[in-house]
């Protein structure tokens, strides 16, 4: 038995089942790590990496690496955040206050939309909302209960849905079957009911969806599998980052490029004006207005969301290079 992580925070137990098992602070189990052919008699974590040194009764030694992968959504200027597995946290960016929800499960997706914000747990999803005629209001209420183990890749919550993204076809209210497995979805809002969602998919298919209608509209298709995508406040541009971390933007009217850049990692509109795109590179932050060269500035994490002049970056969390982000703005 030992703790391991940055701040001791999860413990890992090995035993007779011959398996390496991972929990929580409180006890919240959740799953093995790695199964060997006899009994675990002790481990240890690796002091700078995130690595595991165990000992098996067959005389086995070897070290094994694990991963804690990054949950995370935002909306504008709320965002939530998986912490210690079990607990999920919520930070207006504007006021930096901070709420937390302690799940006592493992947080498998969480997905926010204005007020409201929900949470997949091992067998359940919680909606929960906060004060809608109080845009500071950090209160959030448990309002409905799902009782049901939905296996999805994406989560995303609306006004008065819940839409996941399956690679499988399932019985549910509403049914978008694509042709290719979803990679990115990004929520653009819209009247109760009648919201929009745009999605990026493996095959570079770009396509909107809005969740009163069957019928997905085709955008634009890109050369690889799109990583991040955004449209613009008057839905005329779109912005997409594909696998080879090439960003471009295309006028959804005539179809043209309107603007290429190499190694980007992630981009958003300004959500006021419709001139303003900013993207990330390389330890940067890029902002463009129309025609204009791109000022860049020096940062250490991503761009993700941008209202007026206040851009937001979701570093409250290291993120890992191989973990695929999903926010939804």
């Amino acid at each position: 038995m030992s703790w391991i992580g940055e701040s001791l925070e999860f413990l890992v137990i090995g035993g007779q089942n011959k398996k390496l098992t991972l929990y929580s602070y409180e006890g919240c189990q959740i799953g093995p790590l790695t199964e060997e052919n006899s009994w675990i008699l002790s481990c240890k974590q690796h002091p700078k990496e995130k690595k595991i040194a165990l000992a098996c009764q067959d005389g086995t030694i070897r070290t094994i690496q694990y991963s804690i992968p990054v949950v995370h959504s935002l909306y504008r200027d709320r965002y939530a955040f998986r912490e210690s597995i079990s607990d999920v946290v919520i930070q207006h960016l504007l006021t930096e206050q901070k709420a937390r929800i302690k799940c006592r499960d493992v947080v498998k997706k969480i997905a926010v939309f204005k007020n409201r914000l929900a949470i997949q747990l091992s067998d359940r999803v919680l909606v929960y909302d906060s004060a809608v005629d109080d845009a500071l209001d950090m209160h959030y209420r448990i309002q409905h209960k799902l009782l049901k183990n939905f296996e999805c890749q994406l989560l995303v919550v609306t006004a008065h849905h819940i839409v996941l993204c399956q690679e499988c076809r399932g019985q549910k209210e509403r049914e978008w079957v694509l042709d290719s497995p979803v990679r990115y979805i990004r929520q653009l809002g819209g009247p109760p009911t009648r919201e929009s969602l745009i999605v990026g998919m493996e095959s570079g298919q770009t396509v909107k969806i809005t969740l009163n209608s069957v019928f997905p509209v085709p955008l634009i298709r890109v050369g690889c599998a799109v990583k991040c995508l955004d449209l613009s406040c008057n839905r005329d541009k779109l912005a997409v980052i594909d696998e080879s971390n090439t960003l471009s933007v295309h006028s959804l009217r005539t179809k043209e490029i309107l603007f290429r850049e190499p190694e980007a990692a992630s981009v958003a509109w300004n959500q006021i004006n419709n001139e303003i795109l900013c993207y990330s590179g390389p330890d940067n932050l890029n902002v463009k207005a129309g025609d204009f060269p791109s000022h860049q500035q020096a940062v250490d994490s991503n761009e993700e969301g941008r209202t007026g002049d206040d851009p937001f970056s979701p570093d409250a969390i290291p993120l890992e290079p191989e973990v695929m982000i999903d926010f939804l703005l």
